[in-house]
């Protein structure tokens, strides 16, 4: 489906931020809602793991735009799958955060 060098549906800056089925994009900058048929912009992030298959620091992603977070948190919720309902900007932030700088090394840390 996809060639080893396209970088699949993750690609520009989203590429390796998500996981799972988190990521559907209408183009390069527009993450949409994960909920089925929903091509709305997505605001949320709901961070979830499935103990029975996932280590507890694993987090899968799904988005959710206002109008279906409540429905895939509490789909999510029980299953007690649910970790945290954050919002799309906190995660991106929290992400680049968690990046080094450019030019750091491990050595400057």
């Amino acid at each position: 489906m996809f060639g080893a060098d396209s970088g699949g549906p993750f690609r520009g800056r989203f590429r390796g931020l998500f996981q799972g089925r988190l990521l559907d994009l209408v183009n390069d900058e527009t993450p949409i809602c994960s909920a089925k048929d929903c091509r709305a912009a997505a605001v949320w992030v709901l961070a979830w793991n499935n103990p029975k298959l996932h280590t507890p620091e694993r987090r899968k992603t799904w988005l959710a735009c206002d109008e279906h977070r409540e429905h895939l948190a509490a789909f999510l919720g029980m299953r007690s799958f649910l970790k945290d309902v954050v919002t799309l900007a906190d995660w991106e932030r929290a992400a680049a955060e968690a990046q080094p700088a450019a030019g750091d090394s491990a050595a400057d840390r």
